[in-house]
């Protein structure tokens, strides 16, 4: 498989967040412009605790793919009667905020997010963000970078599952543990 390098609009922070939001997609593939968000989840991180949840299905223009479905559990039954995410832009938008964005291999959902934006409101998202991927392989040799591997290597409870919601609550606290080796180690 080929490594796509997905791009975040908006600036990288460069210090350790208190305050943030993290987010995490279930699509229906790897192409932004081929495909959608069926599943969007945020968590808003205040003092490094979650005081507020945000998880949504979208309605799929195109069938679910059962391989999709496979990964996710996500089915066209699921989402039958959700709305499309792009009549949910204003609820994302006022979400986020300004407040930064954390995400593990972030660029790939900020991409799809991105293209909606675009489509709608002529604009992308411009919040700073940081991306645990990015910063584990900043301060890590490591065989794998994945969400997986760096919660078994950080000892999190919580463990990814490809349900967004479940891979937020695994980015928060890689997250988390990752600002606290940065600051002993600064």
């Amino acid at each position: 498989m080929k490594w796509i390098d997905y791009k975040c609009s908006g600036k990288r922070c460069e210090l350790p967040l208190i305050s943030y939001v993290v987010l995490d997609t279930e699509t229906t593939g790897l192409i932004p412009s081929e495909n959608e968000i069926i599943q969007l989840s945020m968590l808003k991180i205040k003092d490094g605790e979650v005081v507020d949840i945000f998880n949504n299905f979208y309605k799929s223009h195109n069938p679910i793919p059962e391989r999709v479905t496979a990964i996710n559990g996500i089915s066209d039954e699921t989402v039958k009667e959700k709305p499309y995410i792009e009549d949910c832009l204003s609820d994302i938008s006022s979400f986020i905020g300004d407040l930064p964005i954390v995400g593990h291999n972030l660029g790939f959902d900020v991409e799809f997010l991105d293209k909606y934006f675009m489509q709608k409101e002529n604009r992308k998202l411009s919040n700073l963000w940081d991306d645990t991927m990015k910063l584990a392989r900043e301060n890590f040799q490591l065989s794998s970078y994945k969400l997986g591997d760096l919660s078994i290597r950080f000892n999190n409870k919580y463990f990814p599952s490809h349900n967004s919601l479940d891979d937020c609550y695994a980015t928060y606290e890689l997250y988390e543990n990752l600002k606290r080796i940065y600051i002993v180690e600064d």
